[in-house]
């Protein structure tokens, strides 16, 4: 048996939060402003300690202390959704939140680095049919038009 590897689809990160909390707390002109903002960060995120924006002038990184820590990353979209703080969540699972308005992209010309997705599974040389076909479909839904691009996100706001 061998230990295969599929790739699935690479899974964008956005800086979000909700229309009441920029308009309790204001909106942060750059990223070195979260310090100074309400943040749920989950314990993953707290363990490495900072979180990571690409843009056009490079890499920077902030530290991360949260007001909040979770340890899953869906109760860390409930509390951004109800105005708790700003968080880094997966684009993928807030895209209907975006699209209703529940949640804004914080700035501009910033991302955080992408996730891959993969399935690893046991197999002989080469995945069965059932098994391909099941590969194909997640990576299709994952990598669907019905999910906005980052671009899509960032006009959001």
């Amino acid at each position: 048996m061998h230990r295969l590897v599929s790739h699935c689809c690479c899974n964008e990160f956005g800086d979000l939060c909700s229309p009441a909390f920029l308009k309790r707390q204001g909106t942060p002109e750059d990223i070195g402003d979260f310090g100074r903002f309400d943040c749920i960060v989950t314990e993953h995120q707290r363990t490495e300690g900072v979180w990571t924006f690409r843009g056009d002038s490079g890499d920077k990184i902030i530290d991360v202390t949260g007001r909040i820590t979770v340890n899953h990353i869906g109760v860390a979209r409930e509390l951004v959704i109800g105005g708790v703080g700003l968080g880094i969540l997966p684009n993928i699972m807030c895209q209907n939140d975006v699209r209703n308005r529940r949640l804004v992209r914080v700035l501009n010309g910033w991302e955080s680095p992408s996730l891959e997705v993969s399935a690893t599974f046991l197999g002989r040389r080469k995945e069965s049919r059932r098994l391909r076909a099941f590969l194909d479909v997640m990576s299709e839904q994952l990598n669907s038009g019905d999910r906005p691009p980052a671009a899509a996100l960032r006009a959001s706001r």
